[in-house]
């Protein structure tokens, strides 16, 4: 019953990837609207309303929504948004290698408050999504899992062919640019491709998940499946995003090690193999290994910075410093700095009772998608990209919703 009247809830999903992904931002000065957010806003919004009347209608009809994780993660949202009003400012101490320092950290409540009710409707679009796959019968899993697939197999492809072309062509790089609002020859990400994406990070991000999602998804031939992940594996290579790839290598090391087929001895070529390639990047091209290196090691003054802050006062440390534009390079000190140990324990409490729950029906390709996310947050803010949110709220989550060892099909 739930499923056929939430029967728009799987297009809706799947809209929303391409919509996140590959429609331009618009800038309206001083700010920049995304039709991906007001897509979301919008279904999340009519899927609550009309679960809410009809349950109301048909008391004991529609199974209970997750109302307490729901009004756990509002009242989080709204006590960091308070707390950010007495916050210190550390504008001036902040120093960052990749991303634009704000102008100022000084409280804003109407910017910070919707920044804030984007994150609360993101989670509730996660707990929906998981709502409507845990009710609906196989068969109509199936089918929406297919639509889902379809379209993250095309955005996925889309994106990286075009993060090779704006690699390889100069005219390509500069035209999407414009189109996407950016500046595809900024210093730090000048020999990284952009392509639809705003920056090299959520690109290797979002294709990075893609690899397993669409090694799972039902209703797709291995042809297709192998021109995209061609395109993905392209792209990736264009974006030059390292954090997403230590997350695929670490999964699939995992399943060498723990598939009662693969020995320990095995893995052993693995190893030497990637080892043989390292040695090779770095003989070959010693200057883009400092580099990386570089990017990495810088992030250790801001995160030092951040702690030092949080933990000068008790109600930093309890509540953090509100929702303004810090750029953190780590998706568990950004929780931190957002909502302090309140909103890091709620998370992880949350996060980890879950992962208690479904690991041990999940397949190789659902834990990697766990993995991938987890390793990347911790040198990016991968939980509050956008396009890597839609991903993970359309697709991943729906197949998360899948307690079997195999792939659907």
């Amino acid at each position: 019953m739930i499923v056929n009247s939430l029967s728009w809830l799987p297009w809706a999903l799947a809209l929303q990837i391409p919509i996140t992904v590959l429609v331009p931002s618009y800038k309206w000065a001083p700010r920049t609207l995304y039709l991906g957010d007001f897509w979301f806003f919008g279904w999340v919004s009519a899927a609550l309303f009309f679960l809410a009347l009809r349950r109301h209608q048909n008391k004991g009809a529609y199974p209970a929504l997750p109302w307490k994780p729901m009004l756990v993660s509002a009242a989080l949202i709204l006590v960091s948004w308070a707390h950010g009003s007495i916050r210190p400012p550390i504008i001036h101490k902040l120093w960052t290698l990749t991303y634009q320092v704000p102008d100022s950290d000084s409280f804003q409540p109407g910017r910070e408050l919707l920044i804030g009710i984007r994150f609360v409707c993101w989670f509730w679009g996660g707990l929906l999504a998981s709502y409507w796959f845990k009710t609906a019968s196989p068969d109509e899993t199936k089918l929406a899992l297919k639509r889902i697939g379809k379209s993250l197999a095309v955005t996925a492809f889309i994106g990286g062919i075009s993060l090779m072309a704006s690699y390889t062509h100069e005219a390509s790089k500069i035209w999407l640019g414009q189109i996407y609002h950016y500046d595809p020859n900024q210093f730090i990400w000048k020999a990284r491709a952009h392509g639809v994406f705003g920056g090299p990070i959520e690109a290797g991000l979002v294709l990075g998940l893609s690899i397993p999602a669409l090694l799972f998804f039902p209703g797709l031939s291995w042809i297709f499946r192998c021109i995209c992940l061609a395109a993905i594996a392209g792209g990736m290579l264009a974006a030059q995003t390292l954090s997403p790839v230590a997350g695929i290598l670490v999964a699939y090391s995992m399943y060498l090690v723990t598939h009662s087929k693969v020995s320990l001895k095995k893995l052993l070529p693995f190893l030497a193999g990637l080892a043989t390639v390292l040695v090779a990047i770095w003989f070959f091209n010693p200057n883009w290994v400092i580099g990386k290196l570089s990017n990495f090691t810088y992030r250790f003054a801001a995160w030092s910075m951040y702690l030092d802050t949080l933990f000068s006062r008790w109600n930093h440390l309890l509540f953090g410093l509100g929702l303004t534009s810090y750029y953190v390079d780590n998706s568990y000190l950004y929780l931190f700095m957002r909502g302090g140990l309140l909103m890091l324990g709620a998370t992880g409490y949350f996060t980890i009772k879950h992962l208690r729950i479904g690991w041990p029906d999940w397949n190789w390709y659902q834990r990697a998608l766990i993995l991938i996310t987890l390793i990347s947050g911790l040198t990016l803010d991968a939980f509050i990209i956008r396009p890597v949110v839609a991903v993970w709220v359309a697709a991943i989550i729906p197949l998360l919703s899948i307690r079997s060892p195999q792939r659907l099909e």
